[in-house]
């Protein structure tokens, strides 16, 4: 049996599907059984979060391989807290659930960010260390901090996959980036930073998963790496595609920084996300370069063209979003 949390985020739910369809035996952790829509019909479904170790030790229970998936991503700084209570304290409950269960593997999705892409000049590769110190966010920093906690288990098998900004379907709520391509293709999107980075499919990041627990050597770590792209190559594809004008304005990273912080400031007032923030301008700026050769070499991992994955996303979003309006 394989144990998931997060199965109803945006990795977890292709995770979730990419492993029903293998015919595993999946075991889920729901926060409520209204989620269970979600999941496959064939999981056994344990209710509880990361933040309770007994649900985690339940759920776990049986499982050869737990995929820890479930974290808080947040570009707003406000959410230092919950991020280390999610992030950090989280995978601590999750190592120990693992032990308590009798796990042979844990498989944990950490971040590129996590890798230290604050260095400059840097080429981030398998072999780049986890540094909380050079993160740019503090989502990054929490990655990064429990990355090093799991990477110091000595009792049960660890493997680590670092994904870089993933897009693609099953992004329900969706995401910031998933929000983005939504809005473009749905004319709400007003205007887009300059800047770059690189976008992964997030089925070749499932896939990447399972080649891992499958295939991995103990106390490996893998990057799933797919397009370097600038966020002007996105719009451009995203209008290919869609047939929606992209949005005419395009911002320089000065001009994005000074709008950035008048959406922090409406987000402490309005409690609404932001599109983007100071920090988040600061990475597409640095726009690093990464490599996942370890992965295509070892694991056999090989991530599709970005814009079979746009063309997917814009299909997904319409068969799923558009009808609930």
């Amino acid at each position: 049996m394989t144990a998931v949390t997060g199965a109803t985020g945006h990795l977890g739910q292709a995770l979730v599907h990419e492993l029903d369809e293998r015919g595993e035996t999946i075991s889920v952790l729901l926060r409520s059984q209204r989620q269970r829509p979600l999941i496959p019909a064939s999981a056994v479904v344990h209710e509880g979060d990361i933040t309770d170790t007994a649900s985690l030790v339940r759920a776990f229970t049986g499982a050869d391989t737990v995929y820890h998936t479930a974290a808080l991503i947040s570009i707003v700084p406000k959410h230092s807290d919950a991020l280390h209570r999610v992030n950090v304290a989280g995978t601590e409950n999750v190592i120990r659930a693992c032990r308590e269960a009798g796990v042979r593997r844990l498989v944990y999705t950490s971040s590129i960010e996590a890798l230290g892409i604050g260095v400059p000049g840097l080429t981030v590769t398998e072999g780049t260390s986890f540094d909380p110190d050079h993160a740019i966010m503090e989502y990054g920093r929490t990655k990064a901090l429990a990355s090093i906690m799991v990477q110091n288990v000595r009792d049960f098998e660890t493997i680590i996959v670092s994904p870089t900004a993933i897009i693609g379907p099953f992004d329900r709520r969706p995401s910031a980036l998933g929000r983005m391509i939504y809005d473009a293709m749905s004319r709400k999107l007003i205007g887009y930073p300059d800047g770059g980075f690189d976008f992964v499919d997030v089925r070749d990041v499932a896939v990447l998963h399972i080649l891992a627990a499958e295939r991995a050597r103990a106390g490996e770590k893998y990057i799933a790496a797919g397009t370097p792209c600038s966020v002007h190559e996105l719009m451009l594809l995203i209008e290919r595609l869609s047939g929606v004008r992209r949005p005419m304005l395009r911002m320089s990273a000065s001009m994005a920084r000074v709008i950035a912080r008048f959406m922090e400031l409406w987000y402490a007032v309005s409690h609404t996300d932001p599109m983007f923030t100071v920090k988040a301008v600061d990475i597409l700026q640095m726009n690093p370069s990464v490599s996942s050769e370890k992965a295509k070499r070892e694991l056999g991992y090989t991530p599709r063209p970005l814009e079979t994955t746009v063309a997917d996303t814009i299909a997904w979003f319409r068969r799923t979003l558009d009808k609930k309006k």
